[in-house]
């Protein structure tokens, strides 16, 4: 008996949208996230596995090829595969791919009439839902943080087009384009001591606490959202963009996430987005509402990071010891595993580093007085 075709491409849509949210994923957060998928939907779970571990080993499939066979009914340039290069979407044409994560990808566009480029991010067509489609046709009431380290969001929405006969809806997200390198790269291959690591943190932590001072947290900082600019500087990327988009897939159902959704309601950290930079109330089938505090705990993660050069286990109580002795409890302290224990916001732990700077440059006075004077 012929499989039915509508069942099929449901299927291979679930597990489309169940990689996508699984790929990003590392470490115990993969597992939990896979477990809780293998309870939801065995089916689903077996292919996305094998998926993942092709994914691990050669790379990103999905930029390789389609990762998984096509609807027959589903002709090439349908409504669900993404544009590409060439493409114009809101007055702004895509030119290359930048990269891409579980819901987004992004492109360096240029606009036509003046020349000005930005970085375009998409919502793939396959995840997008009503829920999301509802709170990007809003995107322009949006608030969005600005200030100094904030890359700009130039305008956010829904591209509505007629395409081969079939309507077409994209959500995209236009933001200030960055040229820059990960933040924990910088520290390890331009700054020359400790000092200059952690004022690049704590550039680091005043940008993203000018984002909370406006009542707007992260809730997705990882290394390559905070990017060290050549002058020392540094931009936060995609800062308010997760208030737009939710976790490609339920985890109690497997499927794309669903307008209502307790777990995946606007305002919640997403499932998705889970990384080396988690915080604990991020990870499981219910993530805690996105708050500043666990933007501090991801920059805990960076700051061990940039100044060790490895960043570390989640699943064990981070070791400090090759941290600078003054830094230490700054950084356990954002790294506590209850939210109420960490730093308010990221002004708070931008300030307690610059004590901990000024600790760390009168102790190395000290030292050189030390051995200059034999005393």
């Amino acid at each position: 008996m012929n499989p039915n075709p509508s069942s099929e491409a449901d299927r291979e849509r679930r597990v489309r949208a169940a990689f996508c949210a699984l790929c990003g994923l590392e470490g115990a957060a993969r597992r939990s996230a896979i477990a809780s998928l293998r309870i939801a939907d065995p089916e689903v779970a077996v292919e996305v596995e094998s998926l993942l571990g092709f994914h691990d080993e050669h790379g990103e499939i999905l930029d390789r090829a389609p990762m998984v066979a096509p609807n027959a009914d589903e002709p090439r340039g349908s409504p669900l595969e993404p544009p590409g290069p060439g493409s114009l979407i809101a007055g702004w044409r895509l030119r290359s791919a930048l990269g891409s994560g579980g819901t987004l990808i992004a492109f360096r566009a240029g606009r036509d009439s003046d020349g000005r480029e930005a970085s375009i991010l998409l919502v793939r067509p396959e995840l997008l839902n009503r829920a999301m489609i509802e709170r990007f046709d809003r995107a322009s009431a949006l608030a969005w943080p600005c200030g100094e380290g904030i890359a700009q969001c130039l305008g956010a929405g829904l591209d509505r087009t007629r395409d081969q006969g079939e309507d077409r809806t994209l959500a995209y997200i236009v933001m200030e384009l960055v040229e820059g390198v990960a933040i924990t790269r910088f520290a390890q291959t331009r700054c020359g001591s400790d000092a200059e690591r952690l004022a690049l943190i704590e550039r680091a932590c005043r940008a993203v606490g000018r984002g909370h001072a406006q009542g707007i947290a992260h809730a997705e900082i990882a290394s390559g959202s905070i990017r060290a600019l050549d002058d020392g500087g540094v931009k936060v990327l995609e800062f308010g963009v997760s208030r737009l988009i939710e976790s490609p897939i339920d985890p109690r159902g497997g499927g794309p996430a669903t307008p209502g959704s307790a777990v995946l309601s606007p305002g919640r950290s997403r499932v998705r987005a889970l990384s080396a930079c988690a915080a604990p109330e991020q990870v499981g089938l219910a993530p805690a509402p996105a708050d500043a505090r666990m933007d501090v705990y991801a920059l805990g993660i960076l700051a061990i990071e940039s100044l060790t050069g490895a960043a570390p286990v989640t699943a064990a109580p981070a070791d400090l010891s090759r941290l600078p002795e003054s830094v230490r409890p700054v950084i356990a302290r954002a790294l506590s595993r209850a939210p109420e224990d960490r730093f308010p916001d990221a002004a708070a732990m931008a300030d307690a580093l610059a004590n901990a700077a000024a600790a760390l440059d009168q102790r190395g006075s000290r030292r050189w007085w030390s051995i200059l004077t034999g005393r």
